[in-house]
């Protein structure tokens, strides 16, 4: 391959990724809900709803502000723990689900409020149990092993799971 790709035959993954930063700048929209924000700390204690909300109301500013319609294609949630985290911080009373179950109902809040209303798709990131990043790296992982419920998965269309890495940052992806 050295040579085809000395010759141009292939574009190298570096050169592709690098292409697309562009296109990526124009349209993605990041929003951040780690309460980081010293003009708004309580980012991300409202859950789905409040990613809904915003999400309705970025799309109705952007259609009025162009006079076009604007869409959501792609919503990243990075990571479904700190998003629970938040919003069991900020919640009046504790929730009467455990976590597992609230990790459950959260995945199907994603798919429900936020797959179905915007027509698009979700990847919900989320960690794995500390156990289970112990694991050799040629271990094959399942999703019954994400932190806080071993049901993660259950509304789910697809689970990916990556478990540690080699010193050459080389793992399984499941």
């Amino acid at each position: 391959f050295k040579t085809a790709i000395a010759d141009n035959m292939f574009t190298p993954e570096y050169d592709r990724a690098k292409a697309q930063i562009e296109i990526l700048n124009d349209y993605t929209v990041c929003f951040d809900f780690s309460g980081n924000d010293p003009n708004n700390p309580n980012a991300g204690s409202g859950g789905v709803a409040e990613i809904k909300e915003k999400l309705e109301k970025y799309l109705n500013y952007m259609t009025k502000e162009f006079e076009t319609e604007f869409y959501v294609d792609t919503v990243i949630i990075d990571y479904l723990g700190a998003m629970i985290g938040r919003y069991r911080e900020h919640s009046v009373g504790e929730s009467a689900y455990s976590d597992a179950v609230f990790i459950q109902n959260s995945v199907a809040e994603l798919k429900n409020k936020i797959a179905a209303a915007f027509n698009c798709h979700v990847w919900v990131l989320h960690q794995l149990t500390g156990q289970a990043n112990s694991y050799s790296p040629t271990k094959q992982i399942k999703h019954t092993e994400a932190k806080g419920s071993s049901s993660y998965a259950e509304n789910l269309d697809f689970a990916f799971q990556v478990g540690s890495l080699t010193n050459d940052s080389l793992g399984l992806l499941n």
